[in-house]
């Protein structure tokens, strides 16, 4: 239960991008670090069990939305990422999952906000990260 550790009311604001492809994760975080500036801190992880590992070592920091790869190589794909910040998080968070593939039916549920192709082009980077930061800002 780590995500009930936090208080949804202090501490900094995170946003999480998650995705065993090192260089690709690092894409996404650069671009919403450009696109929110000090607003939100965004961290990044390479695995869900990375991803809840960063969220433990940081419960005074107040997630606020999670970007995954749907497919991730060691344990948890992004779908069960998602599911488990769903069910233990203080309050409903927004989760955008990236995918190379079509997803079965029934995998996605309505708790996700959004799906995006992960083939994005380098120019879309930037327009993805802006819609996402969009949304994470319209949340409490």
């Amino acid at each position: 239960m780590v995500f009930s550790k936090q208080n949804p009311m202090e501490g900094k604001v995170l946003i999480l991008v998650v995705d065993d492809n090192r260089e690709w994760g690092a894409c996404i975080a650069r671009a919403l670090k450009q696109e929110c500036g000090e607003e939100f801190e965004v961290l990044t992880a390479e695995s869900g069990l990375d991803a809840i590992r960063v969220v433990g070592e940081n419960p005074t920091k107040r997630l606020r939305g999670v970007i995954t790869n749907f497919y991730m190589g060691s344990g948890m794909n992004g779908a069960q990422l998602a599911e488990r910040i769903v069910e233990e998080a203080p309050e409903p968070k927004p989760v955008i999952i990236l995918r190379t593939t079509q997803i079965r039916p029934g995998v996605v549920s309505e708790c996700f906000n959004m799906i995006r192709q992960k083939s994005l082009e380098v120019s879309e980077v930037k327009e993805f990260a802006a819609s996402a930061i969009a949304m994470f800002r319209r949340r409490p």
